[in-house]
């Protein structure tokens, strides 16, 4: 692999780790692999990328890092995944285990150099790897395997990545390559080691000598590396929201005892904050998922937290739970369990299944061994892995009597069963009627409303009923309307956005009469949504009501830029004509088989600013649409505030006796139009106070603020490309002799109506001049004689 760009610079790490993917997935026996441990924490991962890169920058070997797990998990390890961003690094370019699962038995890399581990374990990598191991750089205890590898630094310091500092990196003698990598090896090291902490951790000289190193390539002092600590390590802990299957993935290790096939998942939740913020059922469902996607015979759960009800006292809990065709009991389990670790019952209001067995554990040689090493990192510490190693041991000695504790587990690759899980009987739950709002950006949709399974391009609803299903809050997402008494508030056209989608339907439910009690409906739908759909809240309602036919109002914003260009008093002067009760066949695309009458109620039509000063909307609230109705309402009014049309356009158009036939013209472009509201009889359904929980809101709030940030970084950028554009259009009138900037402020007019309606009033020609199109008792005509039998 070439060191250098063509251009002579210093290839960039997100650019050599996609190189070496390929370079991998191409040919697996023509690199070396610098392979991390199974646990995938931040150590690792950024101890493999180092090795690789800084072996592959000064040398003409292709070492290719690998992250022992699949890539969609690397969303379970959120500090891994903020420290990678912050060096431009996205986790689509790392070697994961799908890849090797791809490269298949036979293809073996041509070198293995593990990285913060001693000995690999064939769970992730073939066994055939395990010949290739030349090199071993690691800060745990040597296990003694691969004895004939070449180089074996193996010290009990803080952290791998100060190892591969100082045997890695520095030795290049390259300020380039360290100041690529000294950031991810920098936030590991302080990581693992609390900040440098020797009381408290194995912080040792050979960290602090990292460290102190790694700032100064970074230009950091001792600040900003403590900013960086906090950063990372409240990322670290996060997992308020992870699901239960995302928890149970996060930190899983498995073993063969005897004739059983055993995992145990640690995590950093209280079984009792899982409960709260996610529904029993579900929590059911998918840890049956999970014991049959992991083929095993017992699933146990080991939770580590401080406790907020016990003044942040360190706490930990068990339970177990058995695949349905074991024999083994959970509870008997955990009481035999507990004969080598003090337990105690631990109390769950209404527990799923799977949580019944669940103990508090009080294991007085856990809390020395947690003093010794000081640490309550419930995902990552040598505490959890020393813990889950003794249970492991204390687990083999309940399930099998043929091989001795000390002897250490052999993990075993996961093999999935055909078995299907246990299957869910929506005839036994409860069920009510709710209303939902739903929030969506309908730009790549075909509309809202759903055309079926077979459809091409997605629809919102389409998505929206595939959740519901995936949730099991309703049986099956083809027959949404025929078993959940499904209604919409209104159909969007494709590309229309909504904020005030109402739906009504019957869900499953647990039978809470107290709403703040029932299940979490927007947080469960939020987790199974695309990030453009969401809900926003929920409420009980009547079984009667339905989301069509009780709206008492719709209000749509279509949205325009603010420019000196468009006249907005005249605008406003031809909306306030829309007001009131009229006949809207001028205004909309004549559905002639379907629709009877195309008399509508508009309550108000104004023009309005939006909050940032930028832009304006057209504000319409009317008690129902046409087809297309609300975009043909814009055309004319852009015609109107261009000064192409007066603003009695709008009167004339709506009067059938002037105007009988509607003229061609084409409707306003139908991204910048909203959904904004809909209105109900507040005594069956307030839209304006709907539930939602404490967790889906905060999860609600991060996903619009991140969403937020995206499209304002986007928005500047345009920004900036306009500034530039505006200088040149001024030297080019200065260059003119001219100053009149005109045409400008009609080029942003021009985009407001993305060449809809023509800018130059010299090339618009007025709606009385235009052809027509046929009238309402023509179509009727036309549609009736084709279906009349020729004879």
């Amino acid at each position: 692999m070439a060191p250098a760009s063509s251009d002579g610079a210093l290839e960039g790490l997100d650019a050599y780790l996609r190189r070496a993917r390929e370079a991998f997935l191409r040919d697996p026996s023509s690199v070396t692999c610098a392979l991390g441990n199974e646990a995938c924490d931040l150590d690792s991962v950024a101890s493999a990328l180092a090795v690789g890169y800084a072996r592959a920058m000064t040398t003409s070997a292709i070492v290719t890092p690998i992250a022992q797990c699949l890539r969609r998990d690397l969303a379970l390890r959120p500090d891994v995944v903020r420290a990678l961003d912050a060096v431009g690094v996205s986790v689509e370019s790392l070697t994961c285990a799908e890849d090797v699962e791809a490269a298949g038995e036979a293809r073996t890399p041509r070198e293995v150099i593990l990285v913060d581990h001693n000995a690999i374990t064939v769970r992730v990598v073939p066994k055939s790897w395990e010949t290739r191991v030349v090199e071993i750089i690691d800060h745990h205890d040597d296990a003694g395997a691969h004895g004939d590898a070449a180089v074996r630094t193996i010290e009990l310091v803080g952290s791998c990545s100060s190892l591969v500092y100082r045997d890695v990196v520095a030795p290049t003698r390259r300020d380039d390559i360290a100041r690529q990598v000294a950031r991810l090896l920098l936030g590991a090291i302080v990581l693992d080691t609390r900040l440098l902490d020797a009381s408290t951790t194995r912080a040792s000289a050979v960290d602090f000598e990292a460290a102190k190193a790694l700032r100064e390539a970074l230009g950091w002092d001792e600040r900003e590396m403590g900013d960086e600590y906090e950063t990372l390590s409240l990322a670290r802990h996060d997992q308020s929201s992870f699901s239960c299957a995302q928890l149970l993935a996060k930190d899983y290790k498995q073993w063969t005892f005897g004739r059983h096939e055993v995992g145990v998942a640690s995590f950093g939740v209280r079984f009792q904050d899982l409960v709260a913020r996610q529904d029993t059922t579900s929590i059911d469902v998918e840890c049956a998922a999970f014991i049959c996607e992991r083929g095993i015979d017992v699933l146990f759960m080991m939770s580590s937290f401080e406790d907020v009800d016990a003044n942040g006292a360190f706490a930990r809990q068990i339970a177990a739970t058995t695949s349905p065709s074991c024999a083994l009991d959970a509870n008997e389990l955990l009481t035999e369990l507990g004969t080598h670790t003090r337990m105690s019952s631990l109390a769950i209001r209404d527990p799923p299944n799977a949580l019944r067995s669940a103990r508090a554990q009080l294991d007085r040689a856990l809390h020395d061994l947690e003093r010794e090493h000081g640490s309550r990192d419930a995902s990552t510490s040598s505490l959890d892995r020393e813990r889950i190693a003794t249970a492991a041991n204390r687990l083999r000695a309940v399930l099998t009597d043929d091989v001795t504790p000390s002897q250490p587990p052999e993990q075993k690759v996961r093999r999935a069963k055909t078995s299907d899980a246990r299957a869910f009987d929506f005839a036994a739950r409860p069920s009510r009627a709710i209303a939902l709002k739903v929030a969506y950006l309908g730009w790549p949709y075909r509309g809202f409303a759903s055309q079926g399974p077979e459809a091409t391009t997605p629809t919102v609803e389409w998505t929206l009923f595939e959740a519901l299903a995936k949730t099991r809050l309703v049986a099956a997402a083809a027959d949404v309307f025929k078993t959940a008494s499904y209604a919409r508030c209104g159909r969007t056209d494709r590309g229309v956005s909504g904020l005030g989608q109402i739906v009504t339907l019957q869900v499953r439910s647990n039978g809470a009469s107290d709403p703040r009690e029932e299940l979490d409906y927007v947080g469960l739908l939020n987790r199974a949504l695309p990030s453009d759909v969401r809900a926003l809240g929920w409420a009980p309602v009547d079984e009667e009501l339905n989301a069509r036919f009780d709206c008492k109002w719709r209000q749509y914003k279509y949205f325009f830029e603010k420019t000196t260009a468009l006249d907005l008093e005249a605008m406003g002067e031809a909306a306030r004509a829309f007001e009131g009760v009229h006949d809207f066949r001028n205004f909309c695309r004549m559905d002639a088989e379907n629709v009877k009458s195309f008399t509508r109620r508009v309550l108000e039509c104004t023009i309005e600013e939006a909050g940032d000063g930028k832009l304006m909307y057209i504000n319409v609230r009317g008690t129902a649409f046409l087809w297309h109705q609300v975009r043909n309402m814009a055309s004319v009014l852009f015609m109107v505030g261009l000064g192409h049309e007066p603003p009695s356009v709008v009167e004339r158009l709506l009067d059938l006796e002037r105007t009988p036939r509607k003229p061609q013209y084409p409707m306003a472009p139908e991204e910048s139009l909203l959904l904004w509201r809909s209105g109900y009889d507040e005594s069956r359904l307030d839209v304006e106070r709907m539930h939602i929980s404490d967790g889906a809101l905060s999860q609600l709030e991060a996903h619009v603020a991140s969403q937020m940030h995206s499209q304002r970084v986007r928005a500047a950028i345009h920004e900036e490309t306009w500034a530039y554009v505006a200088r040149a259009r001024q030297r080019a009138n200065e260059a003119a002799g001219a100053s009149d900037t005109t045409d400008l402020a009609r080029e942003l007019a021009a985009v407001t109506c993305a060449g809809n309606v023509s800018v130059s009033k010299a090339r618009h020609q007025r709606l009385c001049d235009r052809p027509t199109e046929a009238t309402y008792d023509e179509r009727v005509a036309r549609n009736n004689a084709r279906a009349t039998p020729q004879i």
